[in-house]
C-alpha cells in the first residue's frame, strides 16, 4: 500500500496483511471495545487452532499425517505470534504499527506452513496420472490467479508500496493464498478414505482465510476497510474450522462401507472446473462491461486456461 495514499486516508498499515485501522477522533470507548474484542478474537481463534492441531498430531499414528498436523499447528501458531505482535502495539502502546513489521513474519510463515502440510497428505491408493494431476494443478492455479487479479492481487499492484519490501510483502499474501487454495482444491479431490470429513473441514478453514485475506486487501486498497469488519469473521471463522477439524480427527472414526472410501467421480473430474467458471465470467464481465482495460497478463492467462482445458479433456478421453 502506498504511503501517500495510506497518510490521505488517515490510516496505518497492518502488518504484511497490508491491513488499515481507523481510530476514531478524541476518546471512544466503543471503538476501542471493538478494536480490542476484533485483536483478541482473532488471536485466540488461531491460538485454539493451533492447540487442536498440534494434540490432533500427538493422537495420529500415521508418521505422515502427524507430521502433517504439527506443521498446521506451526503455521497457525504463526499466524498467531504475528497477531499478538500486532495486537500489543495496537492495544498496549497505541502506535501505528509500521508496515513491514514483526507481526508480518508470524503471517507470512502460515502459508508457506499450511503449505507444507498439505503436501504430506497422502492421496490415496487410487489417483489419476502425474499429468493429469498436473493439469488440474495448473488449471486451478491459473483460474485463481485471474480471480485473484481481478480483486487482492490487483489491487496490491495498483496500490504499490513505500519500498519495494513493502510492495513485495504486499502481493506476497495474495499469492500465498492462491498456492494454499490451490493444493485444497486438489487435495480434496485425489484423498480417499474415513477421514474426508476432517479434510473437509480443514479444506473450508484454510479457504475462509484465504478469502478474508484476500476480501481484506480489496477493501483496504479503496480505504473502506475498518475494524470489525464482516471480513474479519471469516479469520475467526476458518481458524474454527480448523480447530474443529482437528478435534474430529481425535476421536474414533466409525466404520464405512469400502465404496464409500473413493473419492466420488464427479468431484475428481469437476472440481478444478469449478475456480475455472468463476474466472472465465469474471474475465468475461470484465470485457463486456469495458469500465477499465483488463491487464494483459490476466488475458493471457485466460488463453492459457482454454489451452489447457483442451489438453485435460484430451488426456482424459
Amino acid at each position: 500500500m502506498g504511503r501517500a495514499a495510506g497518510l490521505r486516508r488517515g490510516r496505518h498499515l497492518r502488518g504484511g496483511r497490508a491491513c488499515v485501522r481507523r481510530r476514531a477522533a478524541g476518546p471512544s470507548l466503543a471503538a476501542d471495545a471493538t478494536v480490542a474484542v476484533d485483536d483478541l478474537g482473532q488471536l485466540v481463534a488461531a491460538g485454539s487452532a493451533s492447540l487442536c492441531c498440534w494434540f490432533a498430531g500427538r493422537n495420529t499414528q500415521t508418521v505422515r499425517i502427524r507430521w502433517a498436523w504439527r506443521l498446521l499447528a506451526a503455521a497457525t501458531g504463526a499466524w498467531a505470534a504475528g497477531e499478538a505482535s500486532w495486537s500489543y502495539d495496537e492495544l498496549l502502546t497505541g502506535r501505528a504499527v509500521p508496515f513491514p513489521s514483526l507481526a508480518d513474519a508470524g503471517f507470512l510463515l502460515f502459508p508457506v506452513l499450511a503449505t507444507a502440510a498439505l503436501l504430506l497428505l497422502p492421496a490415496g491408493k487410487e489417483t489419476a496420472s502425474r499429468l493429469l494431476d498436473l493439469l488440474d494443478g495448473l488449471l486451478i492455479a491459473g483460474s485463481l490467479l485471474v480471480l485473484a487479479w481481478a480483486t487482492s492481487l490487483g489491487a496490491a499492484l495498483d496500490a504499490g508500496g513505500a519500498t519495494r519490501l513493502a510492495t513485495a510483502l504486499s502481493l506476497a499474501y495474495p499469492l500465498g493464498d492462491l498456492v494454499v487454495i490451490t493444493l485444497v482444491l486438489l487435495v480434496i479431490s485425489r484423498v480417499n478414505g474415513v477421514r474426508r470429513a476432517v479434510l473437509g473441514l480443514l479444506a473450508a478453514g484454510l479457504v475462509a482465510l484465504a478469502v478474508a485475506d484476500s476480501t481484506f486487501v480489496s477493501l483496504t486498497s479503496t480505504g473502506s476497510y475498518s475494524s470489525g469488519n464482516g471480513c474479519d469473521l471469516g479469520w475467526v471463522a476458518g481458524f474454527a474450522l480448523v480447530a474443529l477439524g482437528a478435534v474430529l480427527a481425535t476421536t474414533p472414526a466409525a466404520p464405512v462401507a469400502a465404496d464409500r472410501l473413493r473419492v466420488p467421480s464427479w468431484l475428481r473430474l469437476g472440481l478444478p472446473y469449478f475456480p475455472l467458471l468463476l474466472a472465465e465470467t469474471v474475465l468475461t464481465g470484465q470485457l463486456l462491461a469495458g469500465s477499465r482495460r483488463v491487464p494483459a497478463p490476466e488475458l493471457l492467462v485466460g488463453l492459457a486456461l482454454i489451452v489447457l482445458v483442451l489438453a485435460r479433456q484430451f488426456l482424459a478421453l
